[in-house]
C-alpha cells in the first residue's frame, strides 16, 4: 500500500493491486472455436499487478468472448478472497474498471452517464490515476515479449504455455 501511495501525485488510498484483463491475438483454435468468436477472436488473461509493474496474480485461459466479471468470479484469487483462504491487509483494496463488480475489497469507478458530481469525477480521476499501473504493466509485458502480439499456435495449451513462459520471465 505504501508504494502505491508514494508512486504518484494523485493516488487512491489503501491499494494493494490493480486488476484488469487483456487479450492476445491467436489463431482460431481447432476445438471449441466458437468460444473464441468475440469481436477480435482473442485469448485472454486477467491479472493483478503491484505499483512496481510486477504481476501478483494471473488467471489465464479464458476465451476473449467472456466478460471480465465472469472471468473474475471464476478465478482462484476471487474464490480465495471470498472464502477467506486469501487474506488481504486490513482496509486493503484492489482497483478495477467498471466491468468488475464492487465489493469491500474491489473498487471500480462510477459509471459516467454524463451526470457525475464533482466528487464522483474526482473519485474516478484518482482511481484511474492509480489503476493505470495495470495498463502500463501489460504494455511492458507486450513490449518485452513481441510474440504476445500474435501467438501463432493452434493448441490452447500451447497458447497458455507461451503466455505463462513470458510471464515467468517478465521480472
Amino acid at each position: 500500500m505504501e508504494h502505491f501511495q508514494t508512486s504518484r501525485v494523485n493516488t487512491f488510498p489503501f491499494v494493494v493491486g490493480c486488476l484488469d484483463g487483456t487479450h492476445f491475438k491467436i489463431n482460431t483454435p481447432k476445438t471449441d472455436a466458437i468460444s473464441y468468436y468475440d469481436r477480435k477472436g482473442n485469448h485472454s488473461i486477467q491479472a493483478i499487478c503491484d505499483s512496481k509493474f510486477s504481476f501478483l496474480d494471473v488467471f489465464i485461459g479464458y476465451p476473449g468472448s467472456c466478460h471480465d466479471a465472469n472471468v473474475w468470479k471464476n478465478s482462484p484469487i476471487y474464490k480465495g478472497i471470498t472464502s477467506g483462504r486469501v487474506e488481504l491487509a486490513k482496509d486493503a483494496i484492489i482497483l478495477a474498471d467498471s466491468a468488475y463488480p464492487l465489493s469491500k475489497y474491489l473498487i471500480a469507478p462510477y459509471r459516467d452517464n454524463g451526470h457525475l458530481s464533482r466528487e464522483e469525477k474526482q473519485f474516478n480521476y484518482y482511481l484511474s490515476s492509480t489503476k493505470v499501473f495495470i495498463e502500463q504493466t501489460f504494455g511492458i509485458l507486450r513490449g518485452k515479449f513481441k510474440i504476445l502480439n500474435h501467438i501463432d499456435v493452434r493448441n490452447m495449451r500451447d497458447v497458455s504455455n507461451v503466455i505463462i513462459i513470458s510471464l515467468c520471465n517478465f521480472a
